[in-house]
């Protein structure tokens, strides 16, 4: 199962598209993954940690950009 299509109606369009701007200009850095995690370190004005975990039947997820705290 893929993440970003059950995740992308959680998100606006403007959001996304930072996010995949981020990925295209390789700000996001030292990934690691499994088959129930995920997490890397993003540049964006500060670098910050983002993580997705899997947890029984539940998505964690933890993120230290505006964005995340604020919404």
């Amino acid at each position: 199962m893929l993440l970003a299509p059950l995740l992308a109606s959680q998100f606006n369009s403007m959001i996304r598209q930072c996010g995949y701007d981020y990925f295209r200009q390789q700000r996001v850095r030292n990934g690691y993954g499994s088959a129930a995690e995920f997490g890397a370190q993003v540049q964006g004005p500060d670098f910050y940690p983002v993580m997705l975990q899997w947890t029984g039947s539940r998505l964690e997820v933890l993120c230290d950009c505006a964005y995340f705290i604020e919404n």
